[in-house]
């Protein structure tokens, strides 16, 4: 929930401390993004009814542990990806970073603008979000008739 709702990149997750989420604010704290920045990313609801099963103990204890206690490891959760996503009957294959994907893809899909995209994923340049935003031909031309002063005639 937390890694489609945010998303985050799987190891920024997997670096996640009991501190780093704000209930308050509805806001997480990415300490370990891509090239050491930092950045605050916006909880969403059902993120932040699951976590209020997951945070326990100190500030700095690790957010999502495994059954030793310890901090869950990039490769399992990926392996917990690729398993939710057999049992609920998905054939294409997903992983952590499809997640990710299909975040950005959706606020674009939902009218959320690049910027705002781009500083949510953590990118230092909107060419790497351009990537993530595929859109149909038929939301181009949509785009097109709505926003082009050309296309009212």
């Amino acid at each position: 929930e937390v890694l489609y709702g945010s998303g985050l990149r799987v190891s920024e997750a997997c670096a996640l401390k009991n501190g780093d989420v704000s209930f308050a604010e509805d806001l997480i704290l990415v300490r370990a993004g891509k090239g050491g920045k930092g950045r605050m990313v916006p909880l969403t609801q059902p993120a932040k009814s699951a976590l209020r099963f997951q945070k326990e103990g100190n500030a700095d204890a690790a957010l999502f542990k495994n059954a030793r206690g310890a901090a869950l490891s990039r490769v399992s959760v990926y392996k917990m990806v690729k398993s939710a996503a057999a049992d609920a009957g998905i054939q294409k294959a997903i992983s952590p970073h499809s997640l990710r994907h299909s975040f950005a893809t959706h606020l674009l899909e939902g009218g959320a603008d690049l910027r705002a995209i781009q500083d949510m994923l953590g990118h230092a340049s909107i060419t790497t979000t351009e990537l993530y935003t595929h859109l149909q031909t038929s939301q181009l031309a949509e785009v097109l008739i709505n926003c082009h002063p050309r296309s009212k005639w």
